[in-house]
């Protein structure tokens, strides 16, 4: 039986598909697996951006909302999204680790970077040693 369907799919993009309609138990878990993998490698993905961290160079600095930085806290720099109020969630898909951040300071001003994690956000990730890393983002409040 063919017909048109939405897939809500993992990264909360929703897929309008024509095709032919398969029982969940008759789709193999390595199909289920490869579905998942494709998604979180998928660099266009609208919500997978480049995140970099900040850190020792700057703790202590004043930030765009007034406040002193500090890289143990768990905050992040954006260009446009409002500060204080705005809280992020980045998982890392290569590891599945996952941070809660306050959008506090403005940035980053290098590349083509979306995001600049604290150290602590970085760490909780497990990005410092690479620096850059694509990441799954979720605004959840602004």
């Amino acid at each position: 039986m063919t017909k048109k369907i939405l897939i809500p799919m993992i990264f909360g993009i929703t897929l309008m598909v024509s095709q032919e309609v398969i029982p969940s138990d008759k789709i193999s878990n390595k199909s289920k697996i490869n579905v998942i993998s494709n998604l979180r490698n998928n660099k266009n993905n609208y919500n997978i951006r480049k995140v970099s961290w900040y850190g020792p160079k700057f703790h202590g600095r004043k930030m765009a909302n007034g406040k002193k930085f500090n890289m143990h806290n768990f905050t992040a720099a954006h260009k446009t999204l409002p500060l204080n109020k705005t809280r992020v969630k980045f998982i890392n898909p290569k590891n599945n680790k996952s941070v809660v951040v306050r959008i506090t300071d403005r940035g980053p001003y290098y590349g083509d970077r979306a995001y600049d994690l604290s150290y602590a956000a970085a760490k909780q990730l497990g990005i410092i040693e690479k620096g850059v890393a694509l990441l799954q983002v979720v605004v959840l409040s602004n």
